[in-house]
């Protein structure tokens, strides 16, 4: 797995975006011995903007936990429920703010459609790509 890193002025896809979030957020979404891997699981509606987003957590090798789902409306507000120990402030705040500005960046989902990203352990050089990505983002709104 590798984290796309855009070139300035090249927006970075959506589901790279989603990834980067969940990588510099891991150890509070993945907990346990196991690595662990995560899924996020969305949904595009007609205009094909994500209307429906849960992360699921895997500590144990076949079993997945939900770690929260998010709910987006038309204006693109995020409804956000954590199951009970997942609560995080930064992963939500970002998640919440991604949702928001999605028609920003570049989605070549259908419409109507179901997805899956499956991200695994960062390690030292992808964690740090998914935080300069992040970081990027976050520099580009101000």
């Amino acid at each position: 797995m590798t984290t796309y890193v855009p070139k300035s002025s090249e927006p970075m896809p959506l589901e790279q975006i989603l990834e980067s979030a969940v990588l510099i957020n891991w150890s509070n979404l993945v907990r346990g011995a196991f690595p662990g891997l995560i899924h996020v699981e969305y949904h595009t509606g007609e205009e094909r903007f994500i209307d429906d987003v849960r992360i699921w957590s895997s500590t144990s090798r076949g079993y997945w936990s939900l770690v929260c789902h998010c709910s987006i409306d038309p204006d693109l507000s995020c409804n956000l429920n954590f199951r009970s120990g997942y609560e995080d402030g930064n992963f939500a705040n970002l998640l919440s703010a991604i949702m928001k500005h999605q028609r920003e960046f570049p989605q070549q989902q259908a419409a109507n459609t179901n997805y899956l990203v499956q991200v695994g352990p960062p390690s030292v050089g992808v964690l740090a790509s998914a935080k300069t990505s992040i970081n990027a983002i976050a520099r580009s709104r101000q």
